[in-house]
């Protein structure tokens, strides 16, 4: 037998003669020490369930928040999450109109939020990064971007050639079923909102009586007027007649 294989045998040998020393000191131990190690693992597993089984409920409560957001508004936009001061991102949620708000949403949850709807399936281009997501109803529109838009510039991510930010400002959104960029946003801030569209309909509606009644005002006058004159051209023409009347007598 060549020393290789001696050796070999040999590391066989030690290896079992461990395996065996390990299984008589199992045996060894009191059964009320193993029954206590036992269910002392068996805790542990327990523990790792009921923790993973509450992140899973976490999550489904998160998409469901999400969700509940989405159906309440008419623009999402995002914005990079690093590096932003509590006490900005504090004031930015206080600056936000009631009807909408800032949070801080996972991608793979907001994926999950918006999986197989059409108005907003469109923003997976912007699921990357961490990211703060404007939910924003639709009249609060453009007090929502103008909040924002200070935040940055008070955060100092502002640029002089844009107003909503450099590359750590906002990176864009979806509107009406639409992907939009940065610019897309702003464009979208100077559109009426619903109340103002009804103001000026309602004032186009209530100036169509006023004109009609000054034109109604206005009729006898014209009448009056086109009576005088037409008056005026009989006696004229009366006048004329006479004349060449008498002309013709002399």
């Amino acid at each position: 037998m060549s020393l290789r294989s001696l050796a070999l045998a040999f590391t066989l040998a030690a290896v079992a003669l461990i395996d065996v020393a390990r299984g008589a000191a199992h045996l060894a131990r009191p059964a009320s020490v193993r029954a206590v190690a036992a269910g002392a693992r068996a805790d542990a597993r327990m523990r790792t369930l009921s923790k993973n089984v509450a992140n899973l409920e976490k999550k489904d409560a998160t998409v469901d928040s999400v969700k509940a957001r989405l159906d309440a508004s008419a623009l999402i936009f995002t914005f990079r999450a690093d590096g932003v001061p509590v006490n900005k991102l504090r004031a930015l949620r206080n600056e936000m109109p009631e009807r909408s708000s800032i949070t801080l949403v996972k991608n793979r949850l907001l994926k999950r939020a918006v999986a197989g709807d059409p108005k907003w399936d469109h923003l997976n281009p912007l699921l990357e990064n961490s990211n703060y997501w404007a939910f924003v109803h639709e009249e609060d529109i453009k007090p929502s971007i103008e909040a924002v838009q200070k935040f940055l510039k008070e955060s100092g991510r502002d640029k002089a050639e844009h107003p909503l930010g450099d590359q750590r400002g906002v990176r864009g959104g979806v509107f009406d079923g639409a992907t939009l960029d940065v610019d897309g946003i702003v464009k979208v801030s100077k559109l009426p909102s619903k109340l103002e569209l009804i103001t000026q309909i309602a004032y186009g509606i209530n100036m169509v009586p006023t004109r009609l009644a000054k034109s109604i005002k206005q009729v006898p006058t014209k009448l009056g007027r086109a009576i005088k004159l037409a008056k005026a051209d009989d006696s004229d023409k009366a006048d004329g007649a006479e004349g060449a009347a008498a002309a013709a007598a002399e």
